[in-house]
C-alpha cells in the first residue's frame, strides 16, 4: 500500500505526489514495487533487501538517492497475552525533493509518528527534518519499551524471590533476549547516525533535532546496556543460590547415607548364619537395634563435627 502524505497542520493524506510530501509505502506488492520504480526510479534491490527481517541498518548512495536502514523496535501480544519485544527494519529513501519510507510486517514507530504529527498540528516537516524526526521517533519507543521491560525484571524478580521455579527462570531468559536484541539494534542504529552527520550538508537539517536524535539514541543504548548488566548479575546470583541449595542437599544425602551404612554394619554381623552367642538371649534383639541406633548417632556425631 502506498500512501501519499502532505504536512499541513499534522500529516494528511493526499491523493496523488506533491513536491515535498512523503510517500510511505507499507507491505508493499509487485505493484507498489513497479510503481515506486517506474515514476521515482528508485532502486529496486533496496526494497527488497528490507523483505529480509533480520536486515541489518546501514546507510548508502545510488545515484543520487539516499538510502538508510535503520532497526526499530516492535511489540507483539502472544497468545498467552504476554509480550514479546522484537526490532525489525524501516528503510528510508531520499533523493531532492522525493521522500520514502518503506516497510512490512506492523509497525508503531511510523503510525504513532503520524498521529502524534496531527496532534501537535506540526505545520511544516519534509526532507532530512522529516528524516531526522523518524529517527527519533524509533529512539522514544526504544525508551518506553525498555521501560515496560524494566518492570517485567522486577515483577520476575519478585516471584523469584519467593519461589524460584522454571517458568520464572525462563522469563528471565527471554527478557534477557529482548536486551540483547535492542541493544544491537540501537548500536547499529548510532552507526548510522554518524555516517549521517558526515554524508548530510550543513544547513539541509535541523541541528538541535539531530542533536535530540542523537541525545535521546545515546541514551537508550545506555538504558539498555545497564539492564543487561542488571540481568546478567541477576543471573550469575540465582546460579550461585541454586548450586548452594544443590550443595546443601548433597550434603545432608551424603550424612545420612554414611549414617545408615554405619548402622547397617551391627545388623549386618548379628545377621551372618554363625554363632555369636546371642541365638538363645532374650535381649539379643533389642541390644542389637540399641548397637545400632548408638553407631548411627556415632557416624552422625562425627559428620557433624568435621563438617
Amino acid at each position: 500500500m502506498i500512501q501519499y502524505l502532505k504536512c499541513d497542520e499534522g500529516f494528511k493524506e493526499i491523493e496523488n505526489w506533491e513536491k515535498d510530501c512523503w510517500i510511505n509505502v507499507v507491505n508493499p506488492t509487485k505493484e507498489d514495487v513497479n510503481t515506486l520504480t517506474s515514476h521515482f526510479n528508485t532502486p529496486d534491490y533496496f526494497i527488497e533487501d528490507l523483505s529480509d527481517t533480520e536486515e541489518r541498518s546501514r546507510v548508502d548512495r545510488d545515484e543520487g538517492w539516499l538510502l538508510t536502514i535503520i532497526r526499530v523496535p516492535n511489540r507483539i501480544i502472544d497468545e498467552d497475552n504476554d509480550s514479546i519485544y522484537t526490532t525489525g527494519p524501516i528503510g528510508i529513501m531520499v533523493k531532492d525533493d522525493i521522500f520514502i519510507t518503506v516497510y512490512y510486517g506492523q509497525n508503531n514507530v511510523i503510525t504513532n509518528f503520524i498521529n502524534w504529527s496531527n496532534q501537535k498540528k506540526i505545520e511544516k516537516r519534509s526532507g532530512f527534518d522529516l528524516y531526522i524526526s523518524i529517527f527519533l521517533e524509533s529512539t522514544f519507543w526504544y525508551l518506553k519499551y525498555l521501560k515496560q521491560i524494566h518492570t517485567k525484571m522486577k515483577q520476575a524478580e519478585e516471584k523469584l524471590s519467593e519461589k524460584m521455579t522454571k517458568d520464572d527462570l525462563m522469563r528471565i531468559m527471554n527478557i534477557e533476549k529482548f536486551l540483547v536484541y535492542f541493544t544491537a539494534s540501537l548500536k547499529d542504529n548510532e552507526s548510522v547516525l554518524v555516517r549521517l552527520k558526515r554524508l548530510l550538508t550543513k544547513g539541509t537539517y535541523d541541528d538541535d533535532l539531530f542533536d535530540d536524535a542523537d541525545v535521546e539514541l545515546n541514551q537508550a543504548l545506555n538504558t539498555a546496556k545497564i539492564y543487561s548488566d542488571i540481568l546478567e548479575h541477576e543471573q550469575a546470583a540465582y546460579s550461585a543460590i541454586i548450586n548452594n541449595g544443590l550443595n546443601q542437599t548433597m550434603k545432608k544425602m551424603t550424612v545420612i547415607t554414611i549414617c545408615l551404612m554405619v548402622a547397617a554394619l551391627v545388623p549386618g554381623f548379628y545377621g551372618m548364619n554363625l554363632t555369636n552367642g546371642m541365638e538363645d538371649w532374650i535381649y539379643g534383639f533389642p541390644f542389637a537395634l540399641c548397637l545400632t541406633g548408638v553407631c548411627a548417632g556415632i557416624a552422625y556425631y562425627l559428620c557433624k563435627l568435621f563438617k
